[in-house]
């Protein structure tokens, strides 16, 4: 419990120690990146909460939901498409589903 802490505290620090900007460009990657980060955090803790939790498991599909986005993203902005926006309605509508569900679970429990 205490890694997940120390992670967040040495990347506050450096956020603080090297401020930066980010371009117009990468920050639709960045969103993109965040979102499906965030799916993927609410999939793993629906998956603990049901004890079917495995870290190598949720580590590749971690990974490889954000390359998928990001890819969708780049193949978008190769053909001139706005990819971006279906792919942020995307995610953005599973995360308010694995919300949802973990409600459920969480409060709705008999």
């Amino acid at each position: 419990m205490w890694i997940p802490l120390v992670g967040l505290i040495i990347g506050l620090v450096i956020g603080a120690v090297f401020p930066g900007n980010i371009h117009i460009f990468d920050a639709k990657y960045l969103s993109i990146s965040a979102l499906s980060s965030i799916d993927s955090v609410f999939i793993g803790f629906r998956a603990k909460l049901n004890n079917h939790f495995n870290t190598t498991l949720f580590t590749i599909e971690f990974v490889l939901n954000t390359i998928i986005a990001i890819g969708l993203v780049y193949l978008g902005d190769i053909m001139n498409t706005d990819l971006f926006i279906a792919v942020a309605i995307i995610f953005s509508a599973r995360v308010f589903y694995n919300l949802s569900n973990l409600n459920h679970q969480l409060f709705f429990q008999k």
